[in-house]
């Protein structure tokens, strides 16, 4: 929902955050960190199977994605430790 947010205004992202915390979702620690990982994984695979010749829309918007998680890591503040914890369904 948010891979685009820094296309959009600040209340987009915002808005979204507030929501799912009014409705009683728990964002862990560094939960954009964690996104921003996730999403990185996802792109770089899709754009491993895209092909520029018959997508090339599609990788130039993969690549601008990627471009923009890196710079957004370069800047976040220094994780001393990563907490690895189960996957919970009553999550």
């Amino acid at each position: 929902m948010l891979r685009y947010a820094h296309k959009m205004p600040p209340e987009f992202q915002n808005s979204f955050i507030e929501a799912l915390q009014k409705n009683g979702i728990k964002l862990p620690a560094h939960w954009s960190t964690t996104i921003h990982l996730l999403n990185l994984s996802s792109l770089l695979d899709l754009l491993k199977r895209s092909d520029p010749k018959d997508h090339p829309h599609r990788c130039a918007d993969i690549r601008e994605l990627i471009n923009h998680i890196l710079s957004k890591l370069n800047t976040m503040q220094k994780i001393d430790r990563v907490e690895i914890n189960p996957y919970d369904v009553n999550f």
